[in-house]
């Protein structure tokens, strides 16, 4: 599952009730809540994949691995990777909202 960060952007504007803001204001606060979201996914992905598979992951994206080659290393490792990612964001989406 790629991550498509636009449609991500739309999304998380209508569930967290902000598209009558200021349109600066929403870029603001979405890059903020995006930031944070992709930063909980990298840390459950590498808490998932143990302290092996972890390394295995940074040194991946540290030598510039492509995107096919990391989310298969991933689907590879994380069973049913794609509604884990799903259960990251939907949780993520439940908590900015109760905030």
């Amino acid at each position: 599952m790629a991550l498509d960060v636009n449609v991500m952007r739309e999304d998380l504007a209508k569930e967290l009730g902000i598209e009558t803001l200021p349109v600066e204001e929403q870029e603001r606060l979405i890059d903020m809540a995006i930031e944070t979201l992709l930063q909980e996914i990298h840390l459950q992905t590498v808490e998932k994949l143990g302290e092996a598979g972890g390394k295995e992951y940074e040194a991946l994206a540290d030598r510039e691995g492509s995107e096919k080659e990391i989310n298969d290393f991933l689907r590879a490792r994380i069973p049913d990777y794609d509604n884990f990612i799903a259960k990251i964001i939907m949780d993520f989406k439940r908590d900015m909202k109760k905030s």
